[in-house]
């Protein structure tokens, strides 16, 4: 199963959706790789790429849009941009929103 993860992750495929795949969670797919000496790409956004990031979203993408674009999650996103000091917009669907009938 390891080296399956290895392969799948050293091709391209994302850690969460390997964990997917095999049925683990993404933190334990990371523990696995590391421990198997896979090469992991590098996390977040460089300032570059946080720049990238606020010019996407400021023009009127989603989080998840611009973490499309840059191949990282759309919280990876938020939190690069907050942190460099843009007002984030509300979600459009709250997590916290009631379900209808429920």
């Amino acid at each position: 199963m390891i080296v399956q993860m290895v392969e799948l992750y050293e091709a391209g495929t994302s850690a969460r959706q390997v964990g997917l795949e095999v049925g683990l969670h993404r933190e334990a797919v990371m523990r696995h790789l590391r421990n198997a000496g896979a090469r992991l790409r590098r996390q977040g956004l460089d300032a570059e790429a946080v720049e990238r990031a606020r010019e996407l979203y400021l023009s009127g993408k989603t989080l998840a849009q611009v973490g499309a674009v840059l191949g990282v999650t759309q919280g990876t996103v938020g939190r690069h941009l907050r942190n460099s000091g843009v007002l984030l917009r509300p979600p459009l669907f709250p997590a916290t929103a009631a379900l209808p009938g429920a």
